[in-house]
């Protein structure tokens, strides 16, 4: 038995549970991510929040984070629909 055939969701309970898992965990993602790209760039490195490096750097962690998360959010979307509404 393979890794994937283990993890397949073998009852409709099961694979809801999953659904709603991942929508907590996306979620608590996306919630945390500007405070701690806030304490981690401004707290833990240093840098100064009204300079343009610490402002450019806090930017580009936390929007390459948002958007991947974003990016995941639509996917998972589209493969729900997808599963619900067959083509």
């Amino acid at each position: 038995m393979t890794v994937a055939e283990r993890l397949r969701a073998r009852t409709p309970t099961r694979r809801w549970v999953g659904l709603v898992v991942a929508a907590v965990a996306w979620f608590a993602l996306y919630a945390v991510n500007l405070p701690l790209w806030d304490w981690l760039v401004f707290d833990v490195v240093g840098l100064d929040r009204d300079t343009r490096l610490g402002s450019g750097v806090h930017f580009f962690f936390y929007d390459s984070v948002k958007i991947a998360l974003l990016l995941v959010g639509i996917i998972a979307v589209g493969y729900l629909f997808n599963a619900v509404i067959p083509s």
